[in-house]
């Protein structure tokens, strides 16, 4: 999935991700990439993430080698 800017999402969201705009809800995948202009807030499980200088989050994150 990618969220881009400036769109907005809710829900639940599994398989790699990348995230430009607003994203509130859970996580789960493989990679996730959270770009300078993303807004998340949720729960993030994932295998890599990335988050880009100027992203914005209030999640709480677990990575995992396998999701």
């Amino acid at each position: 999935m990618i969220a881009g800017a400036p769109s907005g999402c809710r829900g639940r969201h599994s398989a790699s991700t990348t995230i430009r705009g607003q994203f509130r809800g859970k996580i789960a995948g493989g990679k996730v990439t959270l770009h300078p202009t993303a807004q998340v807030t949720g729960d993030i499980k994932c295998e890599s993430l990335s988050i880009e200088s100027g992203a914005q989050v209030d999640a709480e994150f677990r990575c995992i080698p396998y999701v």
